[in-house]
């Protein structure tokens, strides 16, 4: 009976042999030896949540067949090692980055600078060194910025050494012809960009004639692509603060040339 109540006889026990019970179990185990009856009912598995992501040996398998192989072919494994395949068997897959721990200000520009500049880079210096919660959106900035304009239709954008930001809103999300970073948001519907009325500088001709609209279906799948990617990278950042806290970063000023 103690057993079926969730009890776990430990021998060694600093006063004596006897029976371990998790706090929440008090009453049950109370009852029990008052001489009620106690009803044990079982626990309801949880119904397992249907796989979404490609498995280790489809991702090894996907890369092979872009001529990957011996150490390059493990290094993408394991830095795309997460990733969905849409409707379309198009596959997108979310970046695993190392920790950035490495963080650098400049000050000035063409040489040139003023007392004023370099106190704000010294001081954004001083900020990284001692507050955990920089190194947090540092790390985890890009994952959040894709599944907020995957929920929200927007992402941020940052300037200067605050927190000051303005939001750039998106209306569609169109995939590539690649399986790397394949996800591109655009404020412009799909004819505007292949018609040419509109071009992105930092998009080429080419690039554009390859994109293809996703639906809302794939879309959903996507989010959850990047809400796990941001969960996992979360827990590492996590992991390494309580590991090493802020004893390992490295940040500099520069004057900028």
């Amino acid at each position: 009976q103690l057993k079926s109540l969730g009890g776990r006889f430990n021998p060694r026990l600093s006063c004596g042999a006897g029976w371990v019970f998790p706090k929440g179990k008090r009453a049950q185990v109370a009852a029990l030896f008052d001489g009620g009856s106690v009803t044990v009912t079982a626990s309801r598995k949880k119904e397992k949540e249907p796989d979404i992501f490609l498995s280790k040996d489809e991702v090894r398998q996907i890369f092979i067949s872009e001529g990957d192989e011996g150490s390059y072919l493990d290094y993408m494994c394991k830095t795309y090692g997460l990733g969905v395949r849409l409707s379309s068997g198009y596959v997108v897959m979310a970046e695993n980055r190392p920790l950035e721990t490495r963080f650098c200000f400049g000050h000035g520009f063409c040489g040139i600078t003023t007392q004023e500049d370099e106190d704000r880079a010294y001081e954004a210096q001083h900020n990284a060194d001692t507050n955990p919660d920089y190194f947090r959106e540092e790390n985890l900035r890009e994952l959040r910025g894709m599944v907020q304009a995957l929920k929200e239709g927007k992402r941020e954008r940052k300037w200067g050494y605050k927190d000051d930001c303005e939001h750039v809103y998106l209306q569609k999300c169109y995939i590539g012809d690649s399986v790397r970073r394949s996800l591109y948001f655009s404020p412009y519907t799909l004819d505007d960009l292949k018609s040419g009325r509109i071009r992105p500088d930092y998009m080429t001709n080419e690039s554009i004639q390859n994109l293809t609209e996703i639906s809302d279906d794939d879309k959903a799948l996507v989010t959850r692509l990047y809400e796990k990617a941001l969960a996992d990278r979360t827990r590492r950042v996590e992991t390494y603060l309580k590991k090493y806290g802020l004893s390992k970063l490295t940040t500099w000023t520069y004057l900028s040339d």
